[in-house]
């Protein structure tokens, strides 16, 4: 494990490549695309390179810049030039590993929701399909302050929507909205959603540090469309990315499962060796400035050959 190096903006992407690089299976899948396979200057190719890097034993911390320019190639457009939400980074990371010999990459991520619909005028269904990669937790809309709790809830409740065009009935009417996941994915991406408009304009924009604890072992079955009985629901956390600052200038760091029983913290080129005490002073924020709290939390399936045990 080795530090990454922060040119001033840059310490969202150190934090999810972190995270990237205890994501059990990764690495083989980039192995498997084979750097011959891969084009040069690729988001892929240098992610390879990068995680390959901080797989090396040395006290010298890795440069991310490769990848950094490889995602301004790919989206087109100079990311970092102001510090970048680590949930951007992410998604732009999977999205640009969509094709060509690893493309199964996003998949690890990629879960299929169902939405029923059902016109409450003429009581017909509607269902469609949409696909994501991370589970977004809303603490505005919610009265439960722990994530199991919160996906349980959410697995009952119907969401209203009060004017709902139906293509059966022809009319304007409410509706009732239930989903469920299809088929749960090998890793689970959670996004808390600290960040709530008070206003009208950006001015109101604030960051939330409420309390809102999560679980080293989570329980999916209650997303789950079928749901069985067996160990292939329960997820291990492998990740937390954390923020302290406020939405408009703070600082991003990974705490991160290292594969031999014990946490560490990654703050840009420092690791440090930390413990699961450590990771819950997260739950909640402090002082804004210099405590940090839980944004985004990396999940394994613990029945597909996740490296966490509990």
């Amino acid at each position: 494990m080795r530090g990454l190096i922060n040119y001033g903006t840059n310490c969202s992407l150190n934090s999810i490549v972190q995270c990237l690089y205890a994501t059990p299976g990764l690495h083989n899948l980039l192995r498997n695309g084979r750097q011959g396979h891969l084009s040069y200057g690729s988001v892929a190719l240098t992610l390879k390179c990068l995680l390959d890097d901080m797989a090396l034993e040395s006290q010298r911390p890795c440069d991310p810049n490769p990848l950094v320019n490889a995602l301004n190639e790919h989206q087109g457009f100079q990311l970092f030039c102001v510090q970048e939400d680590a949930d951007t980074v992410f998604r732009c990371i999977l999205e640009a590993l969509t094709n060509g010999p690893v493309k199964a990459i996003r998949g690890m991520w990629d879960f299929e929701t169902e939405k029923c619909i059902r016109c409450t005028a003429c009581h017909t269904t509607k269902v469609k399909r949409e696909k994501s990669v991370t589970i977004l937790v809303h603490l505005s809309n919610q009265h439960v302050n722990n994530l199991q709790g919160y996906l349980e809830s959410y697995s009952q409740q119907k969401d209203i929507a009060s004017a709902y065009n139906c293509d059966t009935c022809h009319a304007k009417a409410k509706a009732e909205i239930t989903s469920k996941v299809l088929i749960l994915p090998t890793n689970v991406c959670v996004v808390i959603q600290r960040v709530r408009n008070m206003g009208r304009n950006s001015a109101c924009i604030v960051k939330t540090e409420e309390l809102f604890t999560f679980p080293e072992t989570l329980d999916l079955k209650c997303l789950a469309k079928e749901s069985t009985e067996g160990a292939e629901h329960l997820y291990g956390l492998y990740g937390v990315v954390a923020h302290r600052g406020t939405h408009y200038d703070g600082h991003n760091t990974a705490y991160v499962w290292n594969n031999e029983s014990s946490w560490y913290l990654a703050d840009d080129t420092q690791l440090m060796a930390c413990s699961w005490q450590d990771v819950q002073r997260t739950y909640v924020g402090g002082s804004a400035l210099y405590h940090e709290v839980a944004y985004m939390l990396m999940y394994s399936a613990l029945a597909r050959g996740a490296c966490y045990s509990v």
